[in-house]
């Protein structure tokens, strides 16, 4: 499925959470590659958040329910601001996923082994710094 599909077919907060767990896992996965000595990994992934803010940008200019509309424009603000992240990262030649660059970000990914109440596994959780948390239904958009 295209993001922007994704993007459209589910509700806002689904949306902007699974975003930015994909933003996550995605970086996660960029610096395995810078590790693996893909040196131009985390430049090659900044030119994909470019292609996918136009694409985000070529969505909005169509007809859009108002709340479509809205879900697309945060979506556009957190990836605004990822894309500004990982220029950073670049800036400063971090290539380490341990560097605070990245480590300070909100991190969104999926524990397929957190324990639930009713006894499963498998939540959203956020880390920050060496701070994890559950994801609790909060709401960016």
């Amino acid at each position: 499925m295209k993001r922007t599909d994704l993007i459209l077919e589910y509700p806002g907060q689904i949306a902007i959470t699974s975003c930015q767990t994909w933003w996550c896992t995605e970086v996660e996965q960029v610096f395995k590659q810078l590790s693996s000595g893909s040196a131009s990994a985390m430049s090659e992934y900044n030119e994909k958040q470019v292609q996918q803010i136009t694409d985000l940008i070529t969505c909005v200019r169509t007809k859009l329910t108002k709340q479509d509309r809205r879900k697309v424009m945060n979506i556009i603000t957190l990836d605004s601001h990822a894309r500004d992240i990982i220029a950073g990262l670049i800036a400063n030649k971090q290539t380490q996923s341990d560097c605070f660059g990245w480590q300070g970000q909100l991190r969104y990914r999926w524990d397929p082994d957190a324990p639930l109440e009713d006894g499963s596994k498998g939540d959203c959780v956020i880390n920050i710094c060496d701070a994890e948390f559950r994801y609790a239904f909060e709401y960016l958009g």
